[in-house]
């Protein structure tokens, strides 16, 4: 700790201290040369203390039951903010004994992946290139794709590595379209791709839209290898 002797500084913390405890004002503001406030400025001991590290802790449910926790998942599934998909990830990570929900549900030794991110571009990347909707497409292109998309999901094995991924575009109305379903070669014929569809067709992208659910058309003519949805009732959050 520091003593703080810049009187401009001090009338700073001190102004601090009134909006924060008498945040309705009915006071002249504080400041270094106002004649009202210079001598107490001055008189005032104010010490400083450095900023050297910052200590965090996540709430994510660590001390709930488990009951309380599948509600949690269900609720950030069905409420489908912007920041909702993440945060079902982060809690599921937290909480590893938590039983998968029924929107989640995978092969055994496969954990879907509701928010995918930067982190997962490469490995993404290194799945799609080459699959038959991309032959001649750049990597950049390819990787541009994933994180300018509506919704990203994906699929981890045991060990960690990416062995599926998914993303969803929509209008925010009418349509949304799901592409660039992928499956690892070795993970193929096991239903991981199944669970993939089902967990991307039940995001919501389409939040103004209610009627059909979503359908995939996997040999979409415009788009190759892409699966559509007329969105206009996908049971899920509203992710778009």
């Amino acid at each position: 700790m520091h003593a703080v002797d810049e009187p401009a500084l001090k009338a700073r913390v001190l102004q601090a201290l009134m909006e924060k405890h008498q945040p309705e004002g009915g006071y002249v503001p504080i400041t270094a040369d106002d004649p009202r406030y210079r001598g107490a400025v001055k008189g005032i001991a104010v010490v400083g203390m450095p900023l050297t590290q910052v200590d965090g802790k996540a709430k994510l449910g660590q001390n709930r039951g488990t009951d309380d926790l599948d509600k949690v998942l269900r609720f950030l599934w069905a409420r489908g903010e912007p920041g909702d998909p993440r945060a079902v990830d982060l809690v599921r990570a937290a909480n590893p004994n938590v039983p998968t929900p029924e929107f989640l549900q995978a092969p055994v030794g496969a954990r879907l992946q509701c928010a995918m991110g930067p982190r997962d571009l490469a490995e993404t990347v290194e799945l799609l290139a080459g699959q038959y909707w991309n032959v001649d497409v750049p990597r950049d292109r390819i990787a541009c794709a994933q994180v300018s998309s509506s919704a990203w999901v994906g699929a981890r094995d045991e060990a960690g590595a990416l062995i599926a991924s998914g993303r969803g575009i929509a209008d925010g109305a009418r349509c949304a379209f799901l592409l660039d379903i992928v499956v690892a070669e070795a993970w193929r014929g096991r239903g991981l791709g199944k669970a993939l569809l089902n967990c991307c067709s039940t995001i919501r992208m389409c939040a103004a839209a209610g009627g059909s659910s979503c359908a995939p058309a996997t040999r979409n003519p415009f788009m190759r290898g892409s699966a559509s949805a007329s969105a206009s009732s996908c049971p899920g959050p509203r992710w778009c």
